[in-house]
């Protein structure tokens, strides 16, 4: 065998050897804890793993009929919000493509998105009191700390997205 097909498979041989050191590393690697909401059991049988539930409806959860009922209601009042505010944020860009720069337009623009992101909290406060009727104490404190965890802070946001300070 000649130097070079030694050294070829020598190296192929690194390659082969690295790549399955990483995929065993990351497969080691414990999979994140599953979220877990208030108000939600897991349906029987249905293990961490997870799988389609026995019901069909594609959650990996059994829903409380009320809560299944409030949820339906969120979801169809914020959709035509939702699509709205899409579409003023297109005109929005729009408005800022254009020579020369219509400003009572893009202030328009801009009122009607504050708008609708107000009436999408809104609608979402309202969601969060119709839940607290169904909850106990304990799955509402739940809730409450889980959406605190994950709303944004202005604080923590990454270096370049927020302004520097004036020293």
């Amino acid at each position: 065998m000649s130097k070079w097909l030694i050294a070829l498979l020598v190296f192929s041989l690194t390659i082969n050897l690295a790549a399955i050191g990483t995929l065993v590393f990351f497969w080691q690697k414990p999979a994140p804890p599953p979220m877990e909401m208030p108000g939600l059991e897991r349906a029987p049988g249905m293990g961490r793993s997870g799988g389609p539930p026995p019901d069909g409806s594609g959650r990996p959860f059994a829903m409380h009929p009320e809560l299944q009922g409030l949820r339906s209601e969120y979801h169809t009042r914020m959709e035509p919000i939702g699509r709205e505010l899409d579409a003023a944020r297109r005109d929005l860009m729009r408005q800022l493509g254009k020579q020369p720069v219509a400003r009572d337009s893009i202030d328009l623009a801009l009122l009607k998105i504050t708008r609708l992101q107000g009436d999408m909290e809104r609608v979402t406060v309202e969601h969060f009191l119709s839940m607290r009727t169904l909850l106990n104490d304990e799955q509402w404190n739940r809730l409450l700390t889980m959406l605190e965890k994950r709303m944004p802070d202005f604080r923590r946001m990454p270096r370049g997205m927020r302004p520097e300070r004036q020293r």
